[in-house]
């Protein structure tokens, strides 16, 4: 790690949203400044190395080159707030549903009669085709209304089942640490949360009534890093007696 006498050629200070970088650049001989650049881990902290310069900041980047006779430059860049990224996403994933449950949120005041439905049906394992082919459900009786209009994409179309979308949000933080909570909530009723303040959640929480966590896995990276990954999915209303 850089300490005297490395020769210290610039320093600077960058400010980003969130965030202050300090870069620091040396040099030296190259092998010197090889070894030197190995004991940095990015995302990690260190102390710095020389002076009054501030103590226990996060490697961001390391960087060496090599320049004439065998000398080279070491630029670091550091910041004091832990270099913890979160990024926030959301998508929708498909979701195939039985035909029958078409009507099931409906706001309308007629829905299918699913018993009249389950009668007609038994036509045709009874071998009753005419009733059958002709929407008897009790061999006499037709359906009507929104019965008949479910009977006829069953039979006529061989619609069996339909699509519906429902939004998933995803949490990709970079972490220096396993985190404690790792597998808290999973298959829970759980509204998501964001570990970075600027990550506002409010307007994307509002696309579904209700939020199961449904993923939590970590994956370490070779600078010693980590990568967590959480996500939720959503729905009008997710059972309370089966996931809490």
């Amino acid at each position: 790690m850089p300490t005297a006498p490395y020769e210290q050629i610039t320093r600077s200070l960058t400010k980003q949203p969130g965030v202050e970088i300090e870069t620091f650049s040396y040099s030296d001989a190259y092998e010197t400044l090889l070894s030197a650049a190995r004991a940095y881990k990015v995302g990690r902290k260190i102390r710095y190395p020389l002076g009054n310069i501030p103590t226990d900041a996060y490697v961001l980047s390391v960087n060496l080159q090599r320049s004439s006779g065998l000398r080279g430059v070491l630029t670091v860049s550091m910041s004091r707030q832990e270099p913890t990224m979160e990024v926030i996403g959301m998508d929708y994933m498909e979701v195939q549903k039985n035909i029958k449950t078409w009507h099931q949120n409906s706001a309308s005041a007629t829905k299918p009669d699913l018993s009249k439905i389950a009668q007609w049906e038994d036509q045709k394992t009874y071998k009753n085709e005419n009733a059958y082919n002709n929407y008897l459900y009790d061999g006499t009786r037709k359906l009507t209304g929104e019965s008949l209009m479910l009977a006829q994409m069953i039979r006529e179309d061989g619609i069996e089942y339909y699509s519906t979308y429902t939004p998933m949000i995803t949490s990709t933080a970079r972490l220096n640490t396993i985190p404690t909570d790792i597998g808290a909530n999973i298959g829970k009723i759980n509204t998501p949360t964001s570990s970075d303040p600027d990550n506002n959640l409010t307007d994307i929480v509002k696309c579904a009534a209700q939020w199961l966590k449904t993923g939590d896995r970590i994956a370490g990276a070779l600078d010693g890093t980590y990568t967590r990954i959480q996500t939720w999915t959503g729905a009008d209303q997710w059972n309370a007696n089966l996931y809490t």
